[in-house]
């Protein structure tokens, strides 16, 4: 009676560890937590993001969550901006730090400069894997970085953003505070 016991108890703990690691390896990931980099090419931005994002289908990259963002400029002041996450993808790298492109749809926004409710925010985020910002990265693909005058949000009118493809506008920002985690 013992030994059939301890055998269904040693088929629970493999069959909760098989189905743990298929799941983490195959199944859903999510992006998480506040970050602030200082932005000096861009008129001396500070910016803060907080990222609350979850995968719901790792084939079609649907996502749910939030993304809010704020932005100090010396000379206009505040911008906040929160978006509804659409699309989250999620590669692992070769040394073992984790990266995500995350697509939000804009749903509300106070202050100066782009970013109407309904347009779009692509961005990418690496994590270092280290507690706190060491390592930690950011950057963002502006729906048309080049003509005059720039479009920084993809319109709400048009398609969504993939999550497949990314081209940063500009190299990543080391980030100066917080912590991102890529699960």
């Amino acid at each position: 009676m013992k030994a059939r016991i301890v055998l269904a108890v040693m088929l629970v703990i493999v069959f909760l560890v098989a189905t743990g690691t298929a799941s983490a390896a195959g199944g859903t990931g999510k992006v998480t937590g506040g970050i602030q980099f200082f932005a000096p090419q861009w008129g001396n931005l500070t910016i803060w993001q907080q990222y609350s994002v979850h995968q719901t289908d790792p084939d079609t990259h649907a996502a749910t969550g939030h993304v809010n963002w704020k932005i100090y400029s010396p000379i206009e002041g505040w911008r906040s901006i929160d978006a509804l996450a659409t699309c989250l993808a999620i590669t692992e790298e070769l040394d073992g730090s984790k990266t995500a492109v995350v697509v939000s749809r804009i749903v509300s926004k106070r202050g100066w400069g782009a970013g109407d409710p309904g347009e779009y925010a692509r961005f990418w985020v690496r994590d270092g894997g280290t507690p706190g910002s060491a390592g930690d990265q950011w950057s963002n693909q502006s729906y048309d970085p080049f003509p005059e005058p720039w479009y920084e949000f993809w319109p709400a009118d048009g398609p969504a953003p993939d999550c497949e493809s990314f081209v940063p506008d500009a190299p990543p920002f080391d980030l100066t505070a917080g912590n991102l985690v890529i699960h």
